[in-house]
């Protein structure tokens, strides 16, 4: 299933990184690379170039020059220290830098996020928000998830019609509990199949009604008397243990579609 499809499923298999991140040493802000040993306060330094985040140096160093280096961006061979712009004067292509810079280096080091092969998603994993972010470092556009739990929705009641006709008529109401339900299963990782009203009888499509007691399916029982919102009923359908695939129903699926 792609990436941007899969939030709040749950995850059919573990997620590792397909490289390190990052995958070379990188300037956490903006500053210049230096080689530390030949810098020094106040000496001028050339300034043979820039890095910016998304592109390979060009270039490495040579005692007594420095690269200005953005945020984000490699560092060049030949640089093991990043001096931050604040201290830096600039005077065309040199540039110097006065006292007080050091000794803390504003380097991100190779595979210090993760390295490749580590597991960020471990299988079975609900695909929340941060997931999804840990999900999408891995690099992998697609990722197997487990099929949703539907869940049938059954009103029960004969005074009960569709929201938009009980006003057309003093002796019904309008079906409500169904669709509180039905946003439940929504809000929580299943996915609700309308099957309509029901009157103690089997309900047409649902699938496994004579197999009561095997975890299949169940007879819907009559609306309590006086009870002034009828009933409905939820029906969690067996859920495979084969991943899914892609799917973009909504929530008025029917029974059409509950075998999908």
């Amino acid at each position: 299933m792609p990436l941007e499809e899969a939030a709040r499923r749950f995850l059919a298999g573990r997620l590792t990184t397909r490289s390190d991140a990052p995958r070379r040493a990188c300037a956490v802000m903006d500053v210049y690379a230096v080689g530390e040993s030949g810098t020094n306060a106040g000496e001028w330094l050339d300034c043979i170039g820039e890095v910016r985040a998304g592109r390979l140096p060009e270039q490495a160093l040579e005692p007594g020059q420095a690269v200005r280096n953005l945020t984000g961006a490699f560092l060049p061979q030949g640089a093991d220290c990043v001096i931050m712009q604040e201290y830096a004067e600039r005077d065309g292509d040199r540039v110097r830098f006065r006292e007080g810079f050091g000794p803390a280096r504003h380097v991100c080091e190779t595979g210090s996020d993760f390295r490749s092969g580590d597991v960020l998603v471990p299988e079975g994993s609900l695909l929340t928000p941060q997931a999804i972010v840990a999900a999408a470092a891995t690099d992998w556009a697609e990722v197997e998830v487990r099929l949703r739990p539907r869940v049938a929705i059954i009103a029960t009641g004969g005074e009960l019609v569709a929201p938009g006709k009980a006003h057309a008529d003093e002796a019904t109401l309008a079906n409500s509990a169904s669709y509180g339900v039905a946003a439940m299963a929504e809000a929580g990782v299943g996915r609700p199949v309308w099957f309509g009203m029901a009157q103690g009888k089997p309900v047409p499509g649902l699938p496994g009604q004579s197999d009561v007691g095997h975890g299949h399916g169940a007879l819907v029982p009559p609306a309590p008397a006086g009870r002034p919102f009828g009933s409905s009923a939820a029906f969690l359908a067996p859920v495979p243990s084969k991943p899914a695939r892609s799917s973009r129903r909504s929530l008025s699926d029917r029974a059409d579609g509950f075998n999908d």
